[in-house]
């Protein structure tokens, strides 16, 4: 039985008895050094030399005769966590790719993104099909919180009227807004148990494209490497938290996202218009900062699933 040992539980100065430790793998963002002894270890232990961190295993005491030569073999694997060539060491050195509680679903969209790039020998094509693919996929969950949020949001004037028409009486209140519901067949959590339910994908997927040594040096039109912000130009100098690259990709999201916003805004009353129309401006804005330094790969799929998105909306919108 394989045990994943995170690297926080062992502090300073510390031995773990574990007789079952088969490896030890220290690792980064997209690489990582693999040790396995080929021979039974009692645990693994951690010191501090200098100041630096040392982690090894510890070795059953074994008496050595005066003159006796004892050969300890390890197996090292020193390269990009990429599951094949993980694989073609040991078996098991498989493990060590981990893209957190959603592993299974990542390993899934890591197949499919490398079965396209198989085909078009494009990573970032790859992802607009691994995007599409998905969005396909959630299209019924989509379309059916979207519809739910629209009638809700028809719904909003007349219930706005009844909260002004009963604001002093709370349990009056409450139940017209829930005949409301109940008389037009309308959820109020309609709108987000769908959303809920994607949910493991998202973080699934933004996982792989995080983590993926595949996408490191892969470029796209004008971006050169998908692990990285596109860096489309330079500025001769740096702004807080953004640095001195113009990158255009998550600019071009920030546009995407004001465009989703305005397909679906409804009128309502009075301040509740003013709010949807802050959360409108500052939405878009604040994704847009969160993304601007992340990998372009991912601003890549969030730009591509907003364009969808919107074109799912506004087909909506032409039917209602």
């Amino acid at each position: 039985k394989m045990q994943r040992l995170a690297g926080g539980n062992l502090k300073k100065n510390n031995e773990l008895k574990e007789r079952y430790i088969k490896w030890l793998c220290l690792k980064n963002k997209y690489y990582s050094i693999i040790c396995a002894p080929e021979f039974d270890v009692s645990g693994v232990f951690t010191r501090y030399v200098s100041g630096n961190p040392v982690i090894g295993f510890i070795i059953d005491d074994r008496d050595i005769q005066p003159g006796e030569t004892r050969t300890y073999e390890f197996k090292y694997y020193i390269g990009p966590t990429e599951i094949h060539e993980l694989e073609k060491v040991d078996d098991s050195f498989g493990k060590a790719l981990n893209f957190g509680i959603f592993t299974s679903i990542s390993m899934v969209l890591l197949s499919v993104l490398k079965f396209f790039y198989s085909i078009f020998h494009n990573y970032g094509v790859a992802i607009l099909l691994l995007t599409c693919c998905i969005s396909v996929a959630m299209f019924p969950l989509t379309f059916k919180s979207m519809s739910s949020m629209r009638k809700l949001q028809e719904l909003q004037p007349k219930i706005e009227k009844i909260r002004a028409e009963h604001k002093d009486n709370p349990q009056k209140l409450n139940k017209e807004i829930m005949e409301i519901y109940r008389r037009h067949k309308a959820n109020p959590m309609g709108g987000c148990l769908p959303m809920l339910l994607q949910m493991p994908i998202f973080i699934a997927l933004y996982q792989t494209l995080m983590r993926s040594v595949e996408l490191k040096g892969a470029n796209f039109l004008w971006i050169k490497d998908l692990s990285m912000p596109d860096a489309a130009f330079h500025m001769p100098f740096s702004l807080p938290f953004l640095g001195n690259a113009i990158n255009i990709l998550p600019i071009l999201m920030i546009g995407a996202m004001i465009l989703q916003q305005k397909l679906s805004q409804v009128k309502a009353a009075g301040g509740q218009t003013d709010q949807q129309k802050m959360m409108s401006s500052i939405m878009p804005v604040m994704f847009g900062f969160i993304f601007y330094n992340l990998p372009s790969g991912l601003v890549m799929y969030w730009l591509t699933n907003t364009l969808l998105t919107s074109t799912l909306q506004f087909s909506l919108l032409r039917k209602t």
